[in-house]
């Protein structure tokens, strides 16, 4: 007898809502049960930038529902006002897709049809984090794919070299970490390489800040001095910052106004998070640098002002994600290892071809740790 073949899974997407909340709690659950700790979004309305009226930043989310009505995968669209060529333009960043193609492969094409569905509402999307699935399933899509930079500076070395879990790894790693710690040759070396760091790059450290409850209209005037010396950054105004880091949501951060002999030059955003057992920073307490904006010659002071209030609160560490060649020379001026290649950025096809030479795009480019998802995990 001729075998009869599973008919082809149909996939619509569509906007989540209060009627599909139950369906995505069962998708958690499923999930959970086979041994999964991905879950989607059961509330449909964001917690982080929702939609409230006309706004230049908000995030959304969609649902893959099979022809049983079941949610098999979600999504999350960031749509955002962005700078380039001279002009403001909205294209968007995304976060997931999480589909139930990890604990089931019959959905295994259920990401590819999320991911066309993300294409067809927002052609000029982007990537900016995401683990290697996404990176290879992008890469077979024709995106262009790189990745780049973390600033990581170790404040407290001993601390770092006995609780940290990015390097604990295994039994000869922990056993090589803690004589480092308990002879103190960790703290020269760590301390050694960041103090030659700050000699072979030299920061200025004549700016001054103040610790500010929102970000109010110097940012304007802030954003519209400086918005000139770079080719492509989302917008960084006083509304776009209120409603990205808002004084009573997520996430928490510390806003910095950073000034030079009375003139603002910049501003930055930072989180003081204790971390707990946490699967890359186990219990130490972790500093980001989470937004920092102004005219790139000014990047070291300040990024000192930041690093400065962070170390001044007890950190163990500070870290932050960059791509602009200025910022990164001023996280290396202050003492941060700028370690290479450890975030994903990728662009559409069609975001590639509005966005120019790919080549030479990370030399005019502004990203923060701010952007694509913000700094989830580090809260």
């Amino acid at each position: 007898m001729e075998r009869v073949k599973d008919r082809p899974m149909a996939i619509k997407i569509v906007e989540h809502a209060l009627e599909y909340e139950d369906r995505v709690q069962a998708f958690n659950r499923r999930m959970k049960q086979k041994g999964s700790t991905w879950a989607f979004y059961e509330n449909p309305i964001p917690q982080w930038i929702p939609k409230k009226g006309e706004q230049s930043v908000w995030r959304q989310y969609y649902l893959a529902i099979d022809d049983q009505e079941e949610v098999r995968g979600g999504y999350c669209l960031k749509r955002q006002a962005f700078w380039f060529g001279g002009q403001v333009h909205q294209i968007s960043s995304f976060q997931g897709p999480v589909s139930e193609s990890r604990v089931d492969r019959r959905y295994s094409l259920v990401a590819v049809h999320m991911l066309r569905d993300m294409l067809a509402r927002e052609p000029n999307l982007f990537a900016w984090g995401g683990n290697r699935d996404l990176t290879r399933m992008l890469r077979a899509a024709g995106w262009w794919v790189t990745h780049a930079p973390l600033c990581l500076k170790v404040v407290r070395p001993y601390r770092f070299l006995r609780l940290n879990r990015m390097l604990r790894n295994s039994t000869s790693r922990k056993c090589i970490l803690d004589s480092l710690a308990f002879s103190g040759l960790g703290w020269v070396v760590l301390k050694g390489l960041t103090s030659m760091r700050k000699i072979v790059y030299h920061c200025p450290l004549d700016a001054e800040y103040t610790i500010e409850e929102r970000f109010g209209d110097w940012c304007d005037e802030l954003w519209l001095a400086s918005r000139e010396s770079y080719n492509i950054l989302a917008v960084r105004n006083q509304e776009a910052l209120n409603l990205l880091m808002p004084t009573d949501g997520w996430p928490p951060v510390i806003r910095l106004k950073v000034e030079l002999r009375n003139q603002i030059i910049g501003l930055a955003a930072v989180l003081d998070t204790p971390m707990q057992n946490n699967p890359r920073f186990g219990s130490l307490r972790v500093g980001t640098i989470v937004e920092n904006f102004g005219p790139p010659e000014h990047s070291g002071r300040i990024v000192a002002a930041a690093t400065n209030l962070l170390e001044q609160r007890g950190v163990d560490l500070v870290v932050s994600n960059q791509t602009h060649p200025s910022w990164l020379r001023g996280f290396r001026a202050n003492g941060f290892q700028v370690v290479q290649r450890r975030r994903l950025l990728a662009l559409s096809k069609s975001l590639q071809r509005r966005w120019g030479d790919t080549q030479s795009l990370l030399l005019g480019l502004h990203l923060t740790t701010l952007d694509g998802d913000g700094p989830l995990g580090l809260d």
